[in-house]
């Protein structure tokens, strides 16, 4: 079981927002690749992980929507099984925790394998911080959502106990994070295999975020983890139009990827980010990352970044 999303969140909705997620039968296992050349060892420190999560309470039990009429209450879509977060309980009135419906709903639309998690427009839902996971997790899209005070939007903990992670195309935009220990992070074990590729993060507003762009290879819940070669795979991960301000606690961009498995093809577009309070962080830090910078960054130095970027214009 591959954990997808962390996220505490609340859906502040001026439209509907869908989450769409396909799974696939058959498993295909990544491949890693060489590193492109030979660098000095040294390891970076691990970013400190959050606090263990909180428990959620058990989810009621609603009756489920029936998987060959996907239709839900109100709902006229004409494609796939439509997954109503209200039809399991979520209530959407700002203060009720609407956590317990939506984790239902979602196991729900995982059963399928093709599903549409909706959630309506006109509501406030409230959820804590909770985990959606499904099995090599693929073609998943996330709209119009207002996450904190949270752990962010995290894609994680991927290769856990030397496990497999298979996830491509996910795209998350029109998202606003506010107050949060981190932003848009994604996360892997050490010793893990497989691939993470296709991801985007689109027209993100955050707001005091600790850590708002982060890649963490070295994921550790101690200080006493092993140290391995393997690792999982990633590729492709976009990061567009990402801008407002940062906890100089921290600085706003932090690529630490494996030293045997580098990151390949990341790419920065329009990303502005400025102190929420204090002065310029001006060191973000990136480890064996690879990829392209299409557009300069306001507060931040690129020509600072130590190594990896293959292009650069600002």
């Amino acid at each position: 079981m591959i954990i997808l999303l962390a996220v505490a969140l609340i859906y502040q909705n001026l439209g509907n927002v869908e989450g769409r997620t396909y799974f696939h039968k058959q498993k295909k296992k990544g491949s890693p690749v060489e590193a492109p050349s030979s660098q000095e060892a040294v390891s970076p420190s691990p970013v400190e992980a959050p606090s263990s999560q909180e428990a959620v309470s058990p989810s009621p039990v609603y009756p489920p929507l029936v998987p060959s009429d996907p239709s839900g209450p109100g709902d006229n879509s004409s494609s796939g099984c439509v997954f109503d977060v209200t039809s399991y309980g979520a209530v959407g009135d700002g203060s009720t925790d609407d956590t317990p419906a939506f984790r239902t709903a979602w196991k729900a639309a995982c059963a399928v394998e093709s599903a549409v998690l909706l959630v309506p427009s006109g509501y406030v839902f409230t959820i804590t911080s909770t985990i959606f996971s499904g099995p090599w997790c693929s073609n998943v899209e996330i709209d119009g959502v207002t996450c904190g005070p949270s752990h962010g939007i995290s894609i994680g903990s991927l290769g856990v106990h030397n496990s497999q992670a298979c996830v491509s195309n996910i795209t998350v935009r029109n998202a606003m994070i506010r107050d949060s220990n981190n932003g848009l992070r994604i996360k892997t074990w050490q010793g893990g295999a497989g691939s993470v590729s296709g991801i985007t993060f689109d027209t993100i507003e955050m707001d005091n975020i600790r850590n708002c762009i982060i890649i963490d290879q070295f994921y550790c819940l101690t200080k006493a983890c092993r140290k391995e070669t393997s690792a999982v795979y990633l590729s492709g991960v976009s990061y567009n139009n990402i801008k407002r301000t940062y906890d100089v606690q921290s600085p706003p961009i932090h690529f630490a990827c494996s030293d045997t498995v580098p990151c390949t093809n990341i790419t920065m577009s329009e990303v502005e980010l400025l102190p929420f309070e204090g002065e310029l962080v001006d060191d973000p830090f990136c480890w064996n990352s690879y990829g392209f910078v299409c557009s300069g960054f306001l507060g931040v130095n690129l020509r600072s970044i130590p190594l990896g970027f293959v292009s650069l214009n600002v």
